[in-house]
């Protein structure tokens, strides 16, 4: 019930944002038939009735899922309403008021959302009950009314003209009444039959007793009564001499009636708004056809505006090219690093961008600090961040691109991310088939307590992999199942790893001298220097597992996830520095490294902490030859800055026209 209540609730907002529109239009559509006005709240009903919506990229709705369906679950309970100015407002009430307390059993939410769910639903049977209360009272009062002619009837118990009934409606007036006057409430009332008038207004109530909650809605029936009466007017009037409509003026008066209660039925002559009906019927004036058609052409520009939901993420391949991509994981690891996707791994990259679903624009976990990220470079310079935030789950990412940020609510592209991230490499990209055909005998293996990857080396650079479920006590290296490995090659061993998605750490590499060779790796021979047996296979194995998972082309001095290297000489000594622009080491507030180390040096010979506006930045080469540092900002249209780079009192210092990056 929760789940429906949050879905209506997301309805109704959506539904606001029209209401505004239509109020707005009303003002501006005096001229207008005012059969206009009824169109327009149509459109307003469409919005409140279905549940899902095109989208376009015309959509003027800021958000057609402000509240999250798994609000209920978060850390930090937030709306996203489409208006950064209105989110700023609201969301630091929300979180402050809802935020669960360390170690609570339940978040807020759990126990307030179901409460409101069940005062909605109370809300709703009540107007259901007042409705039916009312209709059978009415009933009631006409049941002995005398049939005047075909479905009109009058009655001693009726005070005003009125049209009851959706099936077969009738007319009932009361006695009495004048001629003149009968004849102009006759017309009208068949007019609201033809117009179907008696089916339109008990369903507004009824979409009203769905969104009873909502002030807006209220105000838009309320409305919507006042303009199907006009309409009915106007339609009666339309070819009335002036004399006539003087008459049917006198009636509208004669038969007003007080009623301050909103129903549902009946439609009443002199119900709503008489002295607005009056004034519309003595100033009534044909209007000319361009201002129809005008009308016509607003209508269907504020549905396809309001009826259709702003696009979510889009990513097309053919005019995207993803140049370099990197990705990096602080969730096990205390010193993250920043591992360089391979060709293979951007081409599957660029597959899942351009398949992802469920995106939705929103600014969710803005400011938030990323456990872990794939950073993509596009070939016009710009970025691509794909970032997920919870250290315990993948639930929790979203998608930046050109300052626009969006939830990603796709559970297949939330696990691709933690798995690719965490090292893991399952390539949709890569057909595994021929693999699957060449060596069926290492797919679908017992992996629940890990995998062993069994090394050997037929030659200095020829290092082949087999493929074994983990066992706890070594394997007799002579063993059946050893000897009938068969080899495969690094990046085929890697492809193969990748189908099962498991943590690194669940994958153990074993070294192995296989019998049919004769050559013997390093990592067998004890040497002099006093480097022991185990240490140079720990070497050893660290490097074939740089093979295996990516790790091996890691800049040094590197401690932190890049943005972007270059190698060149930044203090102009005459000695090339390998030079890096990193991610800072703050939380909440936009800084970044610049550090350098010379050729083959093992410790940094500058490293810089700068503070500034958030940039996407990267080293540039002018035609110059000047190396510099580009930064493109988080604006609209986002700009480009380009900052000079010298080395001032042993640190880096960065200027743009002479003016300093502030240095933190």
């Amino acid at each position: 019930m929760s789940e429906l209540f949050l879905k209506i609730v997301n309805m109704s907002i959506s539904a606001s944002w029209v209401v505004i529109a239509v109020l707005t239009l009303r003002f501006c559509l005096k001229k207008a038939p005012k059969w206009v006005n009824v169109l327009l709240w149509g459109i307003v009903a469409v919005r409140m009735v279905f549940p899902f919506s095109i989208e376009s990229v015309l959509s003027l709705i800021p958000s057609a899922e402000t509240i999250s369906p798994t609000i209920m679950m978060e850390q930090s309970p937030s709306v996203q309403t489409g208006v950064p100015a209105l989110n700023h407002v609201i969301n630091p009430v929300i979180s402050g008021s809802f935020t669960p307390a360390p170690g609570a059993s339940a978040n807020p939410l759990q126990i307030w959302i179901p409460v409101l769910a069940g005062i909605w639903l109370f809300g709703i049977a009540a107007l259901f009950l007042y409705s039916a209360v009312s209709y059978w009272r009415l009933r009631r009062k006409v049941c002995e009314a005398v049939i005047l002619r075909g479905n009109i009837y009058q009655s001693e118990k009726v005070c005003s003209p009125f049209v009851l009934g959706i099936i077969r409606p009738k007319i009932y007036l009361p006695y009495h009444m004048d001629s003149r006057e009968m004849d102009h409430v006759i017309a009208h009332e068949q007019t609201h039959i033809r117009r179907k008038d008696h089916w339109w207004k008990p369903l507004g109530f009824l979409l009203l007793t769905t969104h009873w909650f909502n002030p807006l809605m209220w105000l838009s029936y309320i409305l919507l009564c006042r303009d199907i009466e006009l309409a009915c007017d106007e339609k009666v009037i339309r070819k009335m001499s002036n004399e006539q409509r003087a008459d049917y003026t006198q009636a509208l008066v004669a038969c007003s009636v007080d009623r301050r209660l909103i129903t549902a039925c009946p439609l009443a002559f002199g119900e709503i708004g008489v002295k607005e009906r009056v004034k519309s019927v003595m100033n009534y004036k044909k209007p000319a056809f361009w201002i129809v058609l005008a009308s016509v052409i607003v209508c269907a520009v504020i549905a396809v505006c309001f009826l259709t939901n702003p696009i979510g993420f889009q990513f097309d391949v053919s005019a995207n090219t993803i140049v370099s991509a990197n990705h990096f994981d602080m969730r096990n690891a205390d010193d993250p690093v920043a591992i360089e996707m391979t060709p293979a791994q951007i081409g599957e990259l660029n597959s899942r961008l351009a398949g992802v679903k469920n995106c939705k624009r929103s600014d969710k976990y803005a400011g938030l600090t990323p456990g872990y990220q794939i950073s993509a470079q596009m070939q016009d310079g710009s970025y691509i961040r794909i970032s997920g935030y919870s250290l315990s789950d993948n639930t929790m990412v979203d998608i930046e691109q050109s300052g626009k940020r969006y939830a990603v609510s796709d559970r297949e592209f939330q696990e691709y991310l933690s798995r690719i991230c965490a090292g893991g490499d399952v390539s949709a990209a890569f057909d595994l088939q021929p693999l699957r055909v060449q060596y069926p005998e290492y797919f679908d293996l017992d992996a629940s307590a890990g995998l062993d990857v069994y090394v050997w080396q037929m030659a200095p650079d020829s290092y082949y992999f087999g493929l074994l479920p983990h066992t706890a006590s070594p394997r007799d290296s002579t063993a059946q199942e050893l000897l009938a490995l068969r080899g495969a090659s690094s990046e085929q061993m890697r492809y193969i790893l990748a189908a099962y998605a498991l943590d690194p750490d669940d994958i153990h590499v074993i070294p192995w001298q296989n019998p049919i060779s004769s050559y013997i790796p390093e990592c067998w021979i004890v040497t002099e220097n006093g480097e022991s047996l185990e240490e140079k296979q720990a070497q050893y194995i660290e490097t074939v597992s740089a093979m295996l998972f990516g790790e091996g082309d890691t800049l040094l001095h590197n401690d932190y996830p890049i943005y972007d290297s270059i190698v060149f000489d930044v203090d102009g000594d005459g000695i090339d520095e390998v030079c890096v622009l990193g991610f800072g080491r703050t939380s909440g507030l936009f800084t970044f490294t610049f550090r350098a180390a010379e050729i083959g040096a093992d410790t940094l010979k500058y490293d810089t902490l700068f503070c500034t506006e958030w940039y996407d930045l990267s080293f540039i080469r002018g035609d110059d030859g000047v190396v510099r540092v580009q930064g493109i900002d988080q604006k609209e249209p986002p700009q480009t800055h380009l900052f000079d780079i010298a080395v001032v009192d042993g640190s880096i210092q960065l200027t743009e026209d002479g003016q300093s990056i502030s240095r933190y």
